[in-house]
């Protein structure tokens, strides 16, 4: 007849365990592992074809990020920003009046 009520800690612990476990599923983790070097060269060269010809770190609009330069198969020479951890190409300002790259050291 009469249900038995579990001490008020359990209920609060059980409470807390799902709203933690929601806030899990709601804000997925944002630290991603970091493409290397060779990852971020691989996918242009995927991505575009050609041969790549030069690879560097560098840190934009406080991302980090890869510079690939990129000989394609008509025979230009392009520069790829690559985000070190989507793999993504990032646009650049071709007008130069954008945040310079700088360099990881």
């Amino acid at each position: 007849m009469f249900t038995q009520r579990q001490p008020p800690a359990v209920r609060w612990s059980s409470i807390f365990a799902v709203m933690g476990l929601l806030l899990c599923l709601a804000f997925p983790a944002q630290s991603r592992d970091k493409l290397s070097s060779s990852q971020a060269a691989a996918q242009v060269q995927s991505q575009y074809g050609g041969q790549v010809l030069g690879i560097q770190s560098l840190r934009l609009n406080n991302r980090d990020a890869y510079r690939v330069k990129v000989l394609l198969p008509s025979e230009r020479v392009r520069v790829i920003l690559i985000d070190a951890y989507t793999g993504r190409s990032l646009k650049s300002k071709k007008n130069g009046k954008g945040k310079k790259p700088q360099k990881n050291r």
